[in-house]
């Protein structure tokens, strides 16, 4: 008998937790990145990145996130929060090369000049939505920061 009122003791003490977080109209969430640099065969990189490499284009490290989504989410928006850029100057970032075949010969292309003399930061945007997919019935979220 003992027993049994513990028991019942502890259900009733769950369900006065859940019923917030059910009854709770706070339907986001968010995922924290940290971009750490590190020095990587004498060069500068950021750690977890792959690098984004469009002949003419300066070569950026990005990041695939894979985020699950909760069941039964509905996407409506994706706002990515960011600290103040650091602007350093005197860097002559590389640029993107075509990818090299063994049938045809390299081809080398020159920078883009549209870009490298620009003073708008480069690249444009923060995040690039690649789309959502479903995997065993549950929806991941794929974004490249």
């Amino acid at each position: 008998m003992k027993d049994r009122k513990t028991t019942m003791l502890i259900l009733v003490l769950i369900l006065c937790i859940s019923i917030p977080a059910a009854l709770s109209e706070n339907d986001n969430f968010g995922v924290d990145y940290v971009f750490e640099p590190v020095m990587i065969n004498g060069q500068w990189m950021i750690k977890d990145t792959v690098v984004l490499e469009i002949p003419g284009e300066p070569l950026v490290p990005y990041r695939a996130a894979a985020i699950l989504l909760p069941e039964g989410a509905e996407l409506k928006d994706i706002k990515v929060k960011h600290g103040k850029p650091i602007v350093q100057k005197g860097f002559e970032l590389p640029w993107g090369q075509p990818p090299c075949t063994f049938n045809d010969k390299p081809v080398i292309v020159g920078k883009t000049e549209k870009i490298y003399n620009s003073d708008s930061i480069y690249p444009h945007k923060l995040y690039e939505f690649v789309g959502i997919q479903s995997f065993r019935g549950f929806n991941i979220l794929y974004v490249n920061l």
